[in-house]
């Protein structure tokens, strides 16, 4: 089977694509932003795509910090 990989400025269209839609409203549908549970359970995730996602936490005053990013394997 053919592996297939992404360049760096690939990754960094999807992403800047979806960081904007995450400002825009952090709760749009199709991020499928939730809550983790667990050891993880101060933070949240969106997704990038399938199986990319985005790991945050909210401050008091409104703002997100992104903390990771990564595969389902490399951040949960």
């Amino acid at each position: 089977m053919l592996e297939i990989s992404f360049s760096d400025s690939f990754k960094q269209r999807k992403f800047r694509a979806k960081l904007a839609q995450f400002r825009d409203n952090p709760f749009e549908q199709s991020l499928k932003t939730h809550k983790l549970s667990g050891k993880l359970k101060d933070l949240w995730s969106f997704s990038l795509e399938y199986a990319q996602r985005v790991l945050l936490y909210f401050t008091d005053d409104g703002k997100a910090v992104l903390v990771d990013i990564g595969n389902n394997e490399q951040v949960y």
